[in-house]
């Protein structure tokens, strides 16, 4: 499961969405103004400085970038990225 840590004003998150939605992969967001989702996204060691925040089945991938990179290798079964 890809989950998606960003704000409402990021536009980069909402491109995330969107590239999740025509890969076909399921997905769930969190609004980072809310305490317990950045505490999540901290928890999971993330980089605060940047988002949108992505975490691939309970793993820190990356950002928006680190997120491409992960919905390619899964079109064109790609492991390992």
């Amino acid at each position: 499961m890809i989950k998606i840590y960003g704000v409402a004003s990021c536009g980069t998150c909402e491109t995330a969405k969107k590239k999740c939605q025509e890969f076909g992969v399921e997905y769930e967001y969190y609004d980072m103004v809310y305490r317990q989702h950045y505490l999540q996204a901290v928890e999971a060691n993330a980089d605060m400085t940047k988002i949108p925040i992505v975490i691939v089945d309970g793993e820190y991938i990356g950002s928006y970038k680190s997120l491409l990179s992960f919905l390619r290798g899964v079109r064109y079964g790609i492991k390992g990225l």
